[in-house]
């Protein structure tokens, strides 16, 4: 290797030595004023009253949330129970209508007496008027007879609904067992829906300041420290929390904490 050669590379490396060294020179120092700067609004937003507060509403506004999914389930669930109490008893009334004018009422087609109409209902009756539509399957029922009772059939079927609301055997026995369940499961439905219109009332207020507290973040301090924030500085509302230090925190802010913790 010449000479000549030797002295250039020489050169060239004290070139980028200098160069990186001074590069260095300039970065650190800013380096260490931005982790200072971060540090700085980390430690300022930390101990911000808006994040204090906001710590102490994450997590009962999370268990207050998951109680009104509970107490909603719950409504949903009464209110299944009802429909189906109601089901029940409209089911048991057509059935017990049913029943007696089959026991009763079906000597009205011409050539069915007594006789022949318990075997007829012995053989074919299930609860159901429709279940006749086999009764010439009976000795005695042949397909005169068995079109007179389908007639017989159409006609009361067209009347179960005014019958339902009048008077007949079973009747007010079956509306009594359901009055009851109903008269229960209402009340546990009107409880459940005035404990939630609580729960809600609660976590309005508390739902809107928590979404209004964690718009806030570190970055908002940081820009307010370094005096180039696009989204201005640092609100005033933040620092002063949900209440500022000389007042009183308002009624939801208390029960929410005193109910599910703090």
């Amino acid at each position: 290797m010449s000479p000549t050669i030797t002295i250039v590379t020489v050169l060239l490396i004290a070139f980028i030595v200098v160069v990186a060294g001074a590069l260095i020179a300039l970065l650190i120092p800013r380096l260490i004023s931005h982790i200072r700067l971060r540090r700085r609004a980390e430690h300022d937003h930390r101990v911000a009253r808006g994040t204090q507060h906001l710590k102490q509403l994450e997590r009962p506004l999370a268990k207050l949330e998951r109680d009104i999914g509970v107490i909603q389930s719950r409504i949903r669930a009464t209110e299944r129970q009802i429909e189906k109490v109601k089901a029940t008893r409209k089911a048991d009334l057509q059935r017990a209508l049913c029943t007696y004018l089959v026991n009763h009422r079906l000597t009205e087609v011409d050539g069915i007496g007594p006789q022949l109409q318990g075997r007829v209902v012995r053989a074919c009756y299930r609860g159901n008027l429709r279940d006749l539509r086999s009764a010439d399957r009976v000795h005695g029922v042949g397909p005169t007879r068995q079109a007179a009772i389908m007639r017989w059939v159409r006609s009361y079927e067209q009347a179960l609904p005014r019958l339902l609301e009048q008077s007949f055997p079973g009747r007010q026995k079956i509306m009594a067992k359901a009055e009851d369940k109903l008269s229960s499961l209402h009340e546990q439905l009107e409880k459940s829906r005035r404990a939630l219109v609580r729960k809600q009332a609660l976590h309005a207020p508390a739902s809107r300041t928590v979404d209004k507290l964690r718009s806030v973040g570190p970055s908002r301090f940081r820009k307010a420290l370094a005096k180039r924030g696009t989204d201005g500085p640092v609100p005033a509302w933040y620092l002063e929390g949900v209440y500022p230090a000389w007042e009183s925190p308002p009624d939801w802010f208390v029960s929410l904490l005193s109910e599910y913790g703090g």
